[in-house]
């Protein structure tokens, strides 16, 4: 995924912030602080990240 590319990450139903691939990368852990199954959306390829709260991510298509 290109650096630059923009995605939308959702800790949940009401809070979001839009940022780059290289951000999200870059403080990952950061993101990642709420445990309610936080998501990853990248409007412009499709995919979706799915984060578990034992470390797992499920990859998708929408």
């Amino acid at each position: 995924m290109p650096q630059k590319m923009r995605s939308i990450f959702f800790w949940n139903h009401e809070t979001a912030v839009e940022t780059t691939w290289e951000i999200f990368l870059k403080y990952w852990i950061n993101f990642l602080f709420e445990d309610e199954g936080p998501i990853l959306i990248n409007p412009k390829s499709g995919y979706v990240l799915s984060f578990g709260p034992d470390g797992s991510v499920l990859v998708g298509k929408r």
